[in-house]
C-alpha cells in the first residue's frame, strides 16, 4: 500500500472470508458512471488504477480508460501490467533464448547477467512436443512420451537451465497436460495478493489460445514470445483502448446440441461481424445458463473469431467451478467477495452496460455443426457435409479442391488393402485439444457413443489414424473411472498423450501404404478433429481436407470413414446382421451424461494430480539440469543463440527510408502464420531439411519446426515454406491452378551487350526474360556507343534462396497480401523469419492483431492498403520495383505513407496506404529495431539519444537541457521569415504543432508527470476589457518534446496574463514558452472567452495550431482533433485543416502560371522568381523530384535554354534530421538533381551550378512535421 498514490482515496477495505478484512483498489469510488463500463475494461481498469506511479502509468492514463466511451475514436494507449504469464514450448523454448542471449548481451556490456529477470510470475507449461507416432494401442502413451524425451532431450535440457537461473520460472513438465487447461484447472487461483493489496489475475501468454481463461472471468490474450519477455521484463502490455462488442445469448442449448456447435456459430458469426482487435463480453439470460466449461469452449476459440478476448464475466457457476476443481476454501472466497466488493459479480442483462455494439444470438437457433475444410468460421451444418464436400471437390476458388465433375466416385487402389481410397474418405480421426477435452460434457458424450457403438458390433476401419490426447491428466482419470475409455479403446481412440498433438500439426505419419495412395492420386482425404484450428497443411501436409468437430461426431464419422456423408439421414454402418445404425441410434441424451458427470468433478482429484507434477515422471527425472546464470550455448540443432542481439549498442540509428525494394511473395487473403511460419513436420527436400542434413542430422530425425524454434538457423529456411502457401508471383499450373509450396522469382538485372546478356542468364527455372531496347547514351569519349541490353531474369527458387540473394545485393524485399493477414497461432517466429528474411515492410489489406504485433516488435513495417487497393487491383504482379516513402524519423502512429510503384514499362503510380504501427510505444520499438532492444536498452539504464527530432512519448526516452536549448534557438529561428518562407507565409500558409503528454522536467534529465490542475471555469464576463482593435489576434502554438511555444499578438497585458496562467496549469512550470507580445491595434479573439480546457485539446505530438482571429488552423497530428474543437468552441467558430501536400500543389499551380505569363525574352530574373514561387517537397532522405515539381522545371528550362550568358546556383536544403554531414551530401545531391534536370532538358550546364546547405539554412521550425517539410526545399539565387 502506498499512501501517496495517486488515487490513494480509492484504497477500500472488504471482507476476504473468515473476518479477513483485506485491501483493494475500489473501482466504485471513481463514480457511479463506472457501473455502465464493460466487466471486462474494469478489470484493465484496476491495473491501470493500481499500478499509476506517475511515469509510465498516469493519472492521466486512469482518467481515459475510467472514461471509455462505447463509440468513441480510439486514439488512447493504454498500459496494461499483468499479474503473470503464461507459456508452452514452441513458443517458450525461444523465448528462453532470447533471454538467456540478453544475459550474454548484459554481461558483454559490463552488467551484472542477472539484471535480465522475469518481475513477474512465469509459467511455461510443455505440451506442444508430443507425436503421436503410436496409436490404437494400450502403450501408446508411454511409446510417445518416450520417443518425445529422446527426441527433445536437448530442448528440456535448456528449459532445466531456466528454471534455475530465473528465480519466478516455472516448467511444468511433459505429460500433465495442454497449457490452457492446466491454466484453467489449476493456475488460475482466483485473486492475488500483493503488498497487503487484493488485486484480479490477469495475464497474457505466448499462445493464441490464451483466452480460454477468460471463461473465469480472467482478463488475458495471446501475444507474441516477444511481447510475453517485454510483459515478463516488467514492460506493461499496450494496446489501444478498445472496442468491446457485447453478444447476448438467449435460450438454452437444445437436445443433442454441443458446446463445439455453438462456437463454431460464434466463430463464424463474429468472424462475418469483423470483430479483429475488439473486447468481446457475452452477457444476457443465455450466457449465465452456460457451464463454465462451455464458456471455456467458445473463450478459447477467440483468436479464431479475430477478438482479443471472448470474455465471460463472474458468477455462481465461476465460484462453483473453482469448488469442483480442487481450489482452498480461502481462495473461492477472497474470489467470490473481491468481485462483490467490485460490483463485479453475476453475468449482466440486457441494457445493463454500455457496449461498442451489440450481436444477439440464440442458442436455439445453434444446430450440430462441423468448420472446414480449411478455415474455422467456415461452418457446415451437419446435414449439408455431403452436399458441400462435393461441391468443395470441384470448386476451383480457394477454397476448392478443383476436381472434375464426378470426382467422388473415383476409387484409387491401396497397396496391400482390398478396400479402395476415395475423395472424402476419412484418414485421420482425434480426440484433440483443450477447446473440447477440457469440457466433461463433451468427452463423455464421446465416451458414451462409442460405448452404444461396439455394443451395435461396429468398428472403425483399420486404415484411419485414430487418437485421444487430453488436455489434462483428470480427464483420462474420470474417462477409466467411468468405464468410457474401455469403449473407446475398443474404437482405436486409446490414449497417445497429454497434449496439443493433431491440432497443432503433431499429427505423425500416415501408414506408407496410405501415404502413397493420396500422393500418387492427389486424393482429397479428411481429417475429423476436435480442435481449434484447421489451416491448409497444419494437421498434416498429405491431408488437404480438415474438419473441426465435436469429440462424438469426431467418433461418429471415424465409424462412418468418409466426410461426405450426411449423418442426420444416412447409416453410418451397419451392425452384424446387416441392419443400418445411425447417429441418432447412438447418440446420448443429456440426461445420459448428466449422470457421469460427476465423475469429472472430484475435487481430491484435481488436488493428487496438480499436487507433484515431477511425481511418477521418470523420464523427466532423467533430463540432466545444466546451471549457471550465463547459458553456455553447447553446439545443439535445438538450441542456438539467437541473433537478435548481434550487433547490439546503446545508441540507436535513424530510421531508414525503404526504397528500391522488391516483392518477396505476393499472396492472397487469409494466409495464417501456419502459412507463414509452419509448426509441422518437412521434407528433406527443403531448405530446412536441406541444412539439417549438412549437421548430420538424419530425416527420421528431422522432428517438427515447431519443435526446432530455438535454432533459428531452421527457423529462417522455414519461413514461409508451407506446402499449401500459394505465391501470385508464380505461374500457374498447367490445369491453372496455382502452385503451392515455398517458392518465389528472384529477380535480377544484367546489363551487357546481347550475346554476353544472354551468356549471364543462369540455368534454371525461369519464368521469363526481358530484354530492352539498346542503351542510347553515348560513350564518355564520344565515341559510337556498343549495343548494351539490360536483361531482367526471374528465376524460380525457394523463398528462402531468394531473400539470402536479396540481402547480399543490399535490396529489401515487401510481401504483398490480401485480407487477415496473420490469423492463427501468435507465434512470433512468423515476425521473426520475416525479418530474418530481410523483409522491411508487409502490406496487406488488413491484419490479424497478434500478428501485426509482432512485426512491428521484430522491426517490420506493417503497412495496410486504403480506399478498396489490394495488390491485384494495382496489378502488382512482382517484377515491379517499391519506394515507401515518409518512412523517417517522423514516423508518427498511423499516419498515411505513400507505395510508390515502379513498373517494367517505366510508368510509376503512388498509393496512400497507412502505417499500421498502431500506437505511439510501438514507434518507439520500431525506432529500436524491435522490442527486445528496446527493454534491453532500458534495462541497461542509458536514456537512448535523441538527436532526431521525433517526438517520443515514453519513460524511456528523455530530452536533454542542451537539445532543449537547441530546440529553443530553432524556434527562434523559425520566427524570423525569409526567402521563401516569407512568400509562403504571405500566401496565408501557417502552422505550429500542439502536442501534450503531461510531462515536466525540473531535472532536465528526468521525466515527471505534470500536475494535474482542477478544471476551472471562465465566463465571458471574465475575459479583460480590451480596445476594440483594427487586426485580428493571431497567435501559433506549438508543443515540442512536452515543451509548448506559443508566438503572436495580444491586446492587453491582461489577456498575455490569462493566457500564461492557463499555459501554466495545463503544461507545467518550465514546460511552456510565452513569446506573446502586446499591441494595442490588435482585437482581441472571441475564443478567449472559452480559454479554460483549450489547451487540453493539443496532447498529441506533432500537431500544429494557427489562431487568426476566431478561425482556427490545425494541421499535423491535430487534424484528428478537428471535430472535437468544434464542439468545445460552438458553430461560431472556423474550425479547418491545413493540408501541406495542397499548399504545395497550389504553389506549384502558381508557379506554373506565373512561367507561363512570361514572355519568350523574359530577364533570367525573373524566370528565377517564377521558378522559386514553386515547393519541391522532397520526402526525407531523397533526392527524387516529385512527379508534379517536374513540369514546372519543364517549362522554366523552355525559357532559361536560350539565356546562355544568364548564370545561377541552385541550392539545395535539407531538414535537421539525421547526422549534418549526412544532411549536407543531401542537400547537394538534391541540388544536383535539380540541375540534371534543366540540363536534360536543353538548359546549358556552363549557366547551372549546384550547392548543398545542409541544415544550415532553416526558413521553418525543424522540430515540427511541416516545418522540416518546407525545410527540404531548393532555392535559387544569381551570383
Amino acid at each position: 500500500m502506498n499512501p501517496s498514490h495517486h488515487f490513494h482515496h480509492t484504497l477500500k477495505t472488504f471482507d476476504a472470508g473468515d473476518g479477513k478484512t483485506a485491501y483493494f483498489y475500489s473501482l466504485p469510488a471513481l463514480g457511479e458512471h463506472i457501473a455502465r463500463l464493460p466487466v471486462s475494461i474494469r478489470i484493465v481498469l484496476e491495473s491501470v488504477l493500481r499500478n499509476c506511479d506517475g511515469q509510465k502509468i498516469t493519472a492521466e492514463h486512469v482518467h481515459q480508460l475510467a472514461h471509455w466511451r462505447a463509440n468513441a475514436e480510439r486514439t488512447d494507449e493504454i498500459p496494461f501490467v499483468v499479474a503473470r504469464v503464461v507459456l508452452q514450448d514452441f513458443t517458450g523454448v525461444p523465448l528462453l533464448a532470447d533471454l538467456a542471449s540478453m544475459r550474454n548481451t548484459a554481461e558483454s556490456q559490463g552488467h551484472d547477467p542477472k539484471i535480465i529477470e522475469p518481475l513477474v510470475p512465469v509459467d511455461l507449461v510443455v505440451d506442444h512436443s508430443v507425436v503421436v507416432d503410436k496409436y490404437g494401442t494400450t502403450n501408446a502413451l508411454r511409446q510417445n512420451m518416450e520417443i518425445e524425451f529422446t527426441r527433445n532431450r536437448e530442448r528440456y535440457q535448456f528449459l532445466k537451465w531456466g528454471m534455475q537461473a530465473f528465480n519466478t520460472f516455472k516448467v511444468v513438465p511433459p505429460g500433465i497436460g495442454i497449457v490452457h487447461q492446466v491454466n484453467l484447472e489449476y493456475l488460475f487461483r482466483g485473486v492475488h495478493y500483493k503488498n497487503g493489496v487484493y488485486y484480479p489475475d490477469t495475464l497474457v501468454g505466448t499462445d493464441s489460445h490464451t483466452t480460454m481463461i477468460n471463461a473465469v472471468g480472467v482478463v488475458g490474450w495471446g501475444v507474441g514470445g516477444i511481447e510475453a519477455e517485454a510483459a515478463m521484463l516488467d514492460q506493461p502490455v499496450y494496446l489501444l483502448t478498445p472496442d468491446v462488442v457485447g453478444v447476448e445469448l438467449s435460450g438454452r442449448l437444445m437436445e443433442g446440441v454441443t458446446a463445439t456447435d455453438l462456437v463454431l456459430t460464434v466463430t463464424e458469426a463474429l468472424r462475418h461481424a469483423k470483430v479483429v482487435g475488439k473486447f468481446i463480453e457475452f452477457y444476457g439470460e443465455g450466457t449465465a445458463s452456460l457451464s463454465v466449461t462451455d464458456r471455456a469452449t467458445i473463450a478459447n476459440m477467440a483468436p479464431e473469431y479475430g477478438a482479443t478476448m471472448g470474455f465471460f464475466p463472474i458468477d455462481d457457476k465461476t465460484v462453483d467451478y473453482m469448488v469442483k476443481t480442487g481450489r482452498t476454501d480461502a481462495e473461492v472466497a477472497a474470489f467470490k467477495a473481491y468481485y462483490q466488493a467490485q460490483n463485479m459479480y453475476g453475468v449482466p442483462l440486457a441494457g445493463d452496460i454500455d457496449y461498442s455494439e451489440t450481436i444477439q444470438l440464440n442458442l436455439l437457433d445453434i444446430v450440430p455443426s462441423l468448420a472446414g475444410p480449411k478455415r474455422p468460421q467456415d461452418r457446415i451444418a451437419l446435414n449439408d457435409m455431403k452436399t458441400q464436400f462435393n461441391q468443395l471437390l470441384t470448386q476451383t476458388d480457394e477454397n476448392g479442391f478443383n476436381k472434375e465433375v464426378g470426382a467422388e466416385d473415383l476409387h484409387f487402389e491401396i497397396s496391400g488393402d482390398t478396400r479402395p481410397l476415395k475423395h472424402g474418405d476419412v484418414v485421420l480421426a482425434a480426440i484433440t485439444s483443450c477447446t473440447n477435452t477440457s469440457n466433461p460434457s463433451v468427452m463423455l458424450a464421446a465416451g458414451l457413443l462409442a460405448k452404444k457403438a461396439v455394443e451395435r458390433g461396429l468398428h472403425v476401419a483399420p486404415h484411419i489414424k485414430t487418437s485421444l490426447a487430453p488436455g489434462s491428466r483428470v480427464v483420462a482419470e474420470y474417462l477409466q473411472k467411468s468405464g468410457l475409455q474401455n469403449y473407446l479403446d475398443k474404437l482405436g481412440f486409446n490414449l497417445v498423450g497429454f497434449g496439443c498433438t493433431t491440432c497443432i500439426g503433431n499429427s505423425g505419419e500416415l501408414s506408407p501404404e496410405i501415404t502413397e495412395a493420396i500422393i500418387k492420386n492427389d486424393a482429397i482425404v479428411a481429417a475429423v478433429l476436435s480442435g481449434n484450428r484447421n489451416f491448409e497443411a497444419r494437421i498434416h501436409p498429405n491431408i488437404k481436407a480438415n474438419f473441426l468437430a465435436s469429440p462424438p461426431l469426431v467418433v461418429a464419422f471415424a465409424l462412418a470413414g468418409r466426410a461426405n456423408i450426411d449423418l442426420t439421414s444416412e447409416p453410418l454402418g451397419l451392425d452384424p446382421t446387416g441392419a443400418p445404425v445411425y447417429l441418432k441410434d447412438l447418440w446420448p441424451s443429456s440426461s445420459e451424461i448428466e449422470a457421469v458427470l460427476p465423475f469429472a468433478y472430484d475435487p481430491a482429484v484435481f488436488r493428487e494430480l496438480y499436487s507433484d507434477f515431477a511425481k511418477n515422471l521418470d523420464l523427466w527425472q532423467q533430463v540432466p539440469a545444466p546451471t549457471g546464470q550465463v547459458y553456455s550455448w553447447p553446439k545443439s540443432t535445438y538450441i542456438a543463440r539467437p541473433p537478435f542481439f548481434d550487433q547490439f549498442k546503446m545508441g540507436i540509428d535513424d530510421i531508414k527510408g525503404i526504397s528500391n525494394a522488391r516483392a518477396l511473395l505476393v499472396l492472397g487473403d487469409s494466409v495464417t502464420t501456419d502459412h507463414i511460419s509452419p509448426a509441422g513436420s518437412f521434407k528433406a527436400t527443403t531448405p530446412a531439411g536441406q541444412w539439417l542434413q549438412a549437421q548430420g542430422v538424419e530425416p527420421k530425425d528431422f522432428n517438427s519446426y515447431g519443435s526446432r524454434r530455438g535454432n533459428h538457423d531452421v527457423m529462417i529456411r522455414g519461413t514461409f515454406a508451407n506446402v499449401r502457401i500459394k505465391n501470385l508471383m508464380l505461374p500457374p499450373n498447367p490445369d491453372g491452378s496455382l502452385l503451392e509450396g515455398g517458392y518465389t522469382l528472384h529477380t535480377r538485372e544484367v546489363t551487357a551487350d546481347a550475346p554476353s546478356a544472354r551468356k549471364e542468364m543462369p540455368s534454371g527455372n525461369f519464368s521469363n526474360v526481358d530484354v530492352t531496347t539498346p542503351n542510347p547514351h553515348s560513350n564518355i569519349d564520344g565515341s559510337k556507343p556498343d549495343q548494351h541490353y539490360t536483361v531482367s531474369v526471374n528465376e524460380q527458387t525457394t523463398v528462402f534462396d531468394a531473400a539470402n540473394q536479396y540481402i547480399e545485393s543490399n535490396t529489401p524485399t515487401i510481401v504483398f497480401a490480401g485480407e487477415e493477414y496473420g490469423t492463427g497461432s501468435s507465434r512470433d517466429w512468423a515476425a521473426k523469419g520475416t525479418s530474418l528474411l530481410g523483409v522491411k515492410a508487409v502490406i496487406a489489406k488488413s491484419f490479424e492483431r497478434i500478428h501485426r504485433s509482432n512485426l512491428v516488435g521484430m522491426g517490420v513495417l506493417p503497412l495496410q492498403f486504403k480506399n478498396g487497393d489490394s495488390a491485384q487491383s494495382l496489378g502488382i504482379v512482382g517484377d515491379e520495383t517499391f519506394d515507401i516513402l515518409g518512412v523517417d524519423n517522423t514516423l508518427t502512429a498511423q499516419n498515411d505513407l505513400t507505395l510508390v510503384i515502379h513498373r517494367k514499362d517505366g510508368t510509376s503510380s503512388h498509393v496512400a496506404v497507412k502505417n499500421r504501427i498502431d500506437t505511439p510505444i510501438e514507434v518507439d520499438y520500431y525506432r529500436h529495431g524491435g522490442i527486445l532492444p528496446f527493454v534491453l536498452r532500458q534495462i541497461l539504464g542509458n536514456d537512448v539519444p535523441t538527436e532526431v527530432s521525433t517526438p517520443i512519448s515514453h519513460p524511456i526516452i528523455t530530452t536533454t537541457h542542451k537539445e532543449k536549448n537547441r530546440m529553443s534557438a530553432s524556434q527562434n529561428n523559425a520566427n524570423k521569415p525569409q526567402g521563401q518562407w516569407a512568400k509562403w507565409l504571405g500566401a496565408g500558409v501557417a502552422a505550429l504543432l500542439v502536442a501534450l503528454l503531461f510531462r515536466g522536467c525540473d531535472d532536465w534529465s528526468k521525466t515527471v508527470e505534470a500536475p494535474q490542475p482542477a478544471p476551472v471555469t471562465i465566463n465571458k464576463t471574465e475575459v479583460p476589457v480590451a480596445p476594440v482593435g483594427a487586426r485580428a489576434m493571431m497567435l501559433t502554438g506549438a508543443n515540442v518534446n512536452g515543451q509548448f511555444t506559443l508566438n503572436g499578438e495580444v491586446p492587453t497585458d491582461a489577456i498575455k496574463a490569462q493566457i500564461d496562467a492557463e499555459l501554466k496549469k495545463v503544461f507545467g512550470e518550465g514546460n511552456y514558452v510565452n513569446n506573446l507580445t502586446v499591441a494595442a491595434d490588435v482585437k482581441p479573439a472571441g475564443w478567449l472567452a472559452k480559454l479554460t480546457g483549450l489547451f487540453d485539446f493539443f496532447k498529441l505530438p506533432g500537431a500544429e495550431v494557427t489562431f487568426n482571429g476566431d478561425a482556427v488552423t490545425l494541421s499535423g497530428t491535430a487534424n484528428s482533433l478537428k471535430d472535437k474543437l468544434q464542439a468545445f468552441l460552438g458553430a461560431d467558430y472556423k474550425i479547418s485543416n491545413l493540408d501541406v501536400a495542397a499548399t504545395a500543389q497550389t504553389a506549384t499551380q502558381n508557379s506554373m502560371e506565373a512561367l507561363t505569363n512570361l514572355p519568350a525574352d523574359a530577364a533570367g530574373k525573373d524566370i528565377l522568381e517564377a521558378m522559386s514561387l514553386q515547393i519541391i517537397n522532397f520526402s526525407s532522405g531523397s533526392t527524387a523530384i516529385p512527379a508534379s515539381n517536374q513540369a514546372v522545371l519543364k517549362k522554366a528550362a523552355e525559357l532559361l535554354k536560350d539565356k546562355k550568358d544568364f548564370k545561377f546556383e541552385i541550392g539545395g536544403h535539407a531538414d535537421n534530421v539525421g547526422k549534418p554531414e549526412t544532411n549536407l551530401a543531401l542537400s547537394g545531391k538534391r541540388a544536383e538533381a535539380v540541375r540534371a534536370f534543366l540540363i536534360n532538358n536543353g538548359v546549358a550546364a556552363a549557366m547551372l551550378t549546384a550547392k548543398g546547405y545542409g541544415d544550415t539554412l532553416p526558413i521553418a521550425d525543424n522540430t515540427t512535421e511541416t516545418g522540416r517539410l518546407k525545410n527540404r526545399r531548393i532555392e535559387y539565387k544569381t551570383p
